[in-house]
């Protein structure tokens, strides 16, 4: 839940740092899926590399933990790949709300605002 909520924190800073930039883009022509591809990867990059460093981290951290883990092996696929799933769908989520505000900033109003 925290990196969810991290996640999405940056992606609306990201936003509310970059309008103009945006209303430029769209003012220009830019479409709707650009604006949204823009803010997705700016999410994703971060996301990813949270994700791969997490898994190395827990397989490592799991060969130190093993008497306190009953029933469940160190490096248990299942649970890996359940979580990996868990947070990667978590973080899309994050990711959608800055991209759909994104990409219906309306650049005659914050132009005018600038």
């Amino acid at each position: 839940m925290l990196a969810v909520v991290s996640v999405y924190g940056v992606l609306a800073q990201f936003v509310a740092q970059r309008r103009a930039e945006i209303a430029v883009r769209r003012a220009v022509g830019a479409r709707t899926i650009h604006i949204a591809q823009l803010i997705a990867w700016k999410g994703a990059v971060p996301a990813f590399a949270g994700l791969v460093s997490g898994f190395a981290l827990s397989a490592v951290a799991g060969r130190y933990l093993r008497s306190v883990l009953y029933g469940v092996a160190p490096t248990d696929p299942a649970t890996f790949l359940t979580v990996d799933v868990v947070v990667t769908v978590a973080m899309v989520v994050a990711m959608i709300v800055p991209a759909r505000q994104a990409s219906r900033i309306d650049p005659m109003t914050v132009l005018r605002s600038e």
